[in-house]
């Protein structure tokens, strides 16, 4: 079925793709993980952001890598500075 804004509809049965945004956070790379955020929604993608994500029990190189290797896009924002992996 497709909907008024001529995208098909999603059923219940279906899974969301997902993106993983990942990057450090900041005044300068704000704006590009916002777009990113905003463009990803209107194609109906899931989206996690590492450091949106509140504290785990679980290791954070596991929980990260985890993300890694279950998203369906991964895009990493860089801006003059980044963290090592």
């Amino acid at each position: 079925m497709i909907t008024g804004d001529g995208r098909p509809r999603l059923r219940a049965g279906e899974v969301a793709l997902r993106a993983f945004i990942s990057g450090v956070i900041d005044a300068e790379t704000q704006p590009a993980r916002d777009e990113a955020t905003k463009a990803l929604d209107e194609f109906w993608f899931t989206v996690w952001i590492f450091e949106y994500t509140p504290a785990s029990t679980e290791r954070v190189d596991w929980s990260y890598l985890q993300k890694v290797r279950e998203c369906d896009l991964l895009i990493w924002i860089v801006g003059s500075t980044t963290s090592e992996p």
